[in-house]
């Protein structure tokens, strides 16, 4: 992508109409917040092996304290 002075990107911005004053606009907003995104993106990717592992151990905490009731509610149910 070519460089363009800040003198050549404001007098290009000036002579563009609204919606493409707004892109042109767009375009370093976006650079700067993809920036500043993937390397959060990239941390979550290392740690998602640890994350899965917090979801699945709490899953399992769920299910081992709401089986016992669950299944009591039905002994009393069925009777």
């Amino acid at each position: 992508m070519e460089k363009l002075s800040f003198k050549d990107m404001v007098s290009s911005l000036v002579k563009r109409n609204p919606q493409e004053q707004q892109i042109f606009l767009n375009i370093p907003n976006m650079t700067l917040l993809e920036s500043h995104t993937l390397p959060s993106v990239g941390r979550l990717v290392k740690e998602r092996n640890d994350i899965v592992k917090q979801c699945l151990d709490a899953l399992g905490m769920v299910v081992a304290s709401t089986v016992p009731s669950l299944l009591e509610y039905l002994v009393i149910f069925n009777n």
